[in-house]
């Protein structure tokens, strides 16, 4: 069984995956494993991780019926870094711009696009890199469990490969993931991710904001977070309402609650816009945001307020996939069908030769 690793700012997720001769590889178990290691981006080890990986892999095999034989694991944008590549006299040698940083990461994507010239397309490339750090975590967490990672897939690359229409990405695509605890921001042009970033806040911030400016527990706030709507008509003296733990319900003013969230989604907006113009990304009215993460899931229209706050085009992504009664993480289910797809392609090819072979 192939287990698949992924990593959101709450959780490790596991997916086993079989793949039987001329058939398309199928799901066989998801695990997901709470773990909030990414909240401060704090150093890995110290958070937990390897129990985390060793955790979500064992529950995925339990389910399955099977043991894992190798493993394909996602990297968070968090521990990734998008670099772009210089074309040694227009040749096909590809060098990395001088960079200190550069020397702990390493390279698992190496990404041909084009962008326009003068004298017409001009031929680009990415190199995606990962943290070597992040790549120690995971590869010791393993061995512990006497297993050996397989690949790294950049979770950004593949959610955007899978969910952003190819058509899109021939202008300028942008997939923003908001999470609980970070966020983070990739920009596509063709098959290539060309830029990314990390931002040290989601959703979490909102449901924390409210708490410490109103002195009230995180489940009251949550509370008034789940029933907050953008863009209703309130009275200037409206209040909201939670019940406290001991099952008075208390109110608080609208406009408090109306700021207090608002004024956090609009730091995120900013964050992401400041990414955004380092990019160096040709932008235009053309481009469409692409909207994924479940940190605003607890905030009736907060991702459409975050959308009219980029000021682009924007399109919702699922918070999840569902398959029946089961409820995968996005992100995971895209690494899957990205493989997937490849070992299509993979059959189509050896048929195709097979087919001129016999002629």
């Amino acid at each position: 069984m192939l287990a698949i690793l992924a990593f959101t700012s709450e959780q490790v997720v596991c997916i086993g995956a079989i793949k039987k001769k001329n058939e398309p590889m199928s799901v066989v178990s998801y695990a997901a494993v709470p773990y909030v290691g990414f909240r401060r981006g704090k150093i890995i080890t110290s958070l937990g991780l390897r129990p985390a990986i060793a955790e979500a892999i064992s529950q995925a095999e339990e389910i399955a019926g099977k043991r894992a034989d190798s493993v394909v694991v996602g990297v968070p944008t968090l521990y990734t870094n998008t670099v772009p590549m210089l074309s040694a006299d227009g040749g096909d040698d590809w060098l990395a711009p001088e960079d200190p940083e550069n020397k702990s990461y390493q390279p698992i994507h190496y990404l041909k696009y084009s962008v326009e010239g003068e004298d017409g397309p001009v031929p680009m490339m990415a190199a995606i890199m990962m943290e070597h750090a992040f790549e120690a975590e995971v590869e010791t967490a393993l061995r512990n469990i006497k297993l050996r990672s397989r690949e790294f897939i950049a979770q950004s690359y593949a959610t955007g490969m899978h969910y952003i229409p190819r058509l899109e990405r021939q202008h300028v695509a942008i997939l923003f993931n908001i999470g609980y605890y970070i966020s983070d921001i990739a920009v596509f042009m063709g098959d290539a991710q060309v830029f990314s970033a990390t931002m040290y806040v989601g959703g979490g911030h909102v449901i924390s904001d409210l708490s410490k400016v109103l002195n009230i527990g995180t489940a009251q706030a949550e509370q008034l977070a789940r029933q907050f709507g953008f863009g209703m008509n309130m009275r200037e003296d409206a209040m909201d309402y939670a019940r406290a733990e001991d099952g008075r319900l208390e109110s608080f003013s609208h406009r408090w609650v109306d700021q207090i969230i608002s004024a956090r989604l609009e730091e995120i907006c900013s964050l992401a816009k400041d990414a955004l113009e380092v990019s160096d990304a040709p932008f235009s009215e053309e481009n469409r945001l692409y909207l994924l993460g479940e940190g605003l899931k607890n905030i009736p229209g907060g991702k459409e307020f975050i959308a009219s706050c980029m000021e682009i085009k924007s399109e919702g992504l699922p918070i999840a996939v569902r398959d029946g009664t089961t409820q995968y993480d996005p992100v995971s289910m895209a690494i899957f069908e990205i493989l997937d797809r490849r070992t299509e392609n993979k059959k189509q090819k050896k048929s195709l030769l097979g087919h001129f072979g016999r002629k």
